[in-house]
């Protein structure tokens, strides 16, 4: 991928940019590109093999070569004594980033942190401190001010997941096989590439042969179960959105007990769509669970699991939803059904959403939920996009190129001014 210079964007001689844990693939070593070629003073930090393959020449990179213990007073020294203004993060909940953001806060260290879009696809989430349950408006609505101007579009670049899934299977696969112990520790799953390569396999298997067996799941509810079926939106299991704001609550959990409410409680003409997340459909701990329990309970006729094919059409013609905390929720309360959300969540707010937090009862939401008005959800969804979201994605040169001005753009306007920065104590 080539980067274009980007010419017209000129910074503060005195930004200073460190990147931490990027996502999978080249993104952050173009990103250190487009900075250097803005002149901005950019250093890239590499913890495993896998930052390393995709990190291209060394010049701008750091190796750090401790362990999770020493990061914080690494981190320290390093961001004092290089300057820096502005940290970069692709997310803010894992044990780097932790680490990583509280050596900001002493510092004063303007940090950026990105995600892939609450509302997918064709955006990227970007927000100043964190994101996801921790975002600084998480569980907020707009501002009585907030004007909704126009509805900002987002292309959906080709080929984005696939570029994901080959960057993601090459990035783990070098820490499978070439990361030493503590440097695995910087990792927020486990890998290993015996046990995780026939999983890889199977996804892809899925994804490509079970495109007609989903479809047609989907057309069948579409036809005759409109407004009669509820989905339940299931989570990559190592998310860290499961381990930091699930209040306990993870997949198995979630299937165990929803489907004992619906055997129980739920109307015999409802149905229970189980949605497995694309990167979690090449496991089958999910689906065993699903298929045992609705056996169990005799219920498997009404129970339908989906790994392939957009939540979008689903949500928009069931009867609500349930999630833990997946974004997939901003699906729900664009379409206007009913949404039950279990934990922490950025649109974690009673007036659109009921908020279980950690203790949901499933038997009164079969029965119905809070729709929030047409116009606050317009307002709500308006507001996430014009405050979290920009153009653009972390796999493809179109959506990479995108993504880049959005940083720049957010580099800039947080500029901090000359000799504000403090220095370690």
């Amino acid at each position: 991928m080539r980067a274009d210079p980007i010419d017209e964007q000129k910074p503060a001689p005195w930004q200073r940019v460190l990147l931490l844990q990027g996502p999978v693939g080249p993104a952050f070593r173009l990103l250190r590109r487009y900075l250097t070629q803005l002149r901005y003073h950019c250093i890239q930090v590499l913890f495993n093999p896998g930052d390393r393959l995709f990190a291209g020449r060394r010049n701008g990179t750091l190796v750090y070569t401790g362990g999770i213990d020493g990061l914080e007073d690494w981190l320290l020294v390093q961001a004092s004594t290089q300057k820096i203004t502005h940290m970069v993060l692709f997310g803010s909940e894992r044990p780097v980033h932790i680490i990583a953001r509280r050596v900001a806060a002493q510092l004063s260290i303007v940090v950026i942190s990105l995600e892939e879009g609450y509302i997918r696809p064709g955006a990227i989430t970007l927000e100043f401190g964190a994101n996801n349950a921790f975002s600084p408006i998480a569980g907020q609505l707009p501002p009585r001010s907030f004007r909704i101007d126009r509805e900002d579009t987002y292309p959906d670049n080709r080929g984005h997941f696939s570029a994901m899934c080959i960057y993601g299977g090459l990035y783990y696969a070098s820490v499978a096989l070439f990361a030493k112990r503590r440097q695995r520790r910087f990792m927020h799953r486990d890998i290993g590439i015996l046990r995780e390569l026939p999983h890889w396999v199977k996804n892809f298997h899925r994804w490509f042969w079970g495109q007609s067996k989903n479809s047609a799941i989907i057309e069948r509810l579409l036809e005759h179960s409109v407004g009669q079926y509820f989905v339940v939106a299931l989570q990559v299991s190592q998310d860290t959105q499961l381990k930091r704001s699930a209040r306990g609550w993870n997949n198995a959990r979630l299937i165990t007990e929803v489907l004992d409410s619906f055997a129980a409680s739920a109307p015999q003409h409802l149905r229970l769509v189980f949605k497995i997340h694309p990167l979690e459909r090449g496991y089958d701990n999910d689906r065993k669970l699903i298929d045992e329990l609705s056996v169990n309970l005799s219920i498997r006729h009404r129970v339908d699991i989906v790994d392939v094919g957009s939540i979008g059409s689903l949500t928009r013609h069931s009867a609500g939803m349930i999630t833990i905390n997946s974004t997939s929720g901003f699906s729900a309360i664009h379409h206007g059904v009913p949404l039950l959300v279990i934990g922490e969540a950025v649109y974690a707010n009673q007036r659109i959403a009921t908020c279980a937090f950690g203790t949901p009862d499933f038997d009164a939401f079969w029965k119905g939920g809070l729709i929030a008005s047409a116009r606050l959800r317009k307002r709500y969804i308006a507001w996430i996009r014009k405050r979290c979201l920009r153009p653009g994605d972390f796999f493809t040169a179109r959506g990479i190129a995108a993504s880049y001005k959005a940083i720049i753009d957010a580099i800039n306007t947080s500029a901090v001014p000359h000799g504000n920065m403090r220095s370690a104590a």
